[in-house]
């Protein structure tokens, strides 16, 4: 999957990768469910979470667990640096895929000041 990605002239890929012992997935998780939510206009944009434990990318253990990188459709692999919540990760995608469509969000998250 991973070498379909970086091949995949359609699609460009967000990929959030853990592992079992990630203390924060499940708030990661959220926080990537309203990325998804914000980007879903983008049909080319596909936001995939794989398990590091069980599907390893580069034949080695990474102790730098949780990240995040984006698979563009031009091949490239951007590589995502610092907190993993909502507005930092919106700031990454939209400075690297500027022509991205952002909605409103379509339902109430837990923290009514984000919008």
């Amino acid at each position: 999957m991973f070498r379909k990605m970086i091949k995949d002239e359609d699609i460009t890929y967000i990929v959030y990768v853990y592992g079992e012992k990630t203390d924060e997935r499940v708030t990661h998780l959220e926080e990537l469910d309203m990325l998804q939510d914000i980007l879903r206009k983008n049909k080319s944009v596909k936001i995939y979470q794989i398990n590091h434990d069980k599907n390893d990318l580069d034949g080695y253990y990474n102790d730098n667990l949780p990240f995040i990188f984006i698979a563009t459709w031009l091949g490239t692999l951007e590589n995502y640096e610092g907190k993993i919540n909502l507005d930092s990760l919106l700031a990454f995608v939209t400075s690297k895929l500027p022509f991205l469509e952002l909605s409103e969000p379509s339902f109430t998250y837990r923290d009514d000041n984000l919008w």
